[in-house]
């Protein structure tokens, strides 16, 4: 993928956000809710918004 599109900042919120998501998941024993995050992330790659939403969940994803 294209991470030299994204600065670091980009990058170290998408890590935040991602590992957020994923502690959710992990403390809720939901299978549901990591799914839904992953939902999510995949549509933030599709849709290249170009908000900062749309940067914090592309650069999450691919970041893992």
């Amino acid at each position: 993928m294209n991470k030299g599109f994204y600065d670091g900042y980009h990058f170290r919120v998408g890590d935040a956000l991602f590992g957020a998501l994923a502690l959710i998941a992990i403390l809720e024993n939901s299978i549901v809710v990591f799914a839904i995050g992953g939902m999510v992330f995949d549509f933030g790659v599709a849709s290249f918004s170009g908000t900062i939403a749309g940067d914090i969940k592309f650069s999450g994803y691919n970041r893992y």
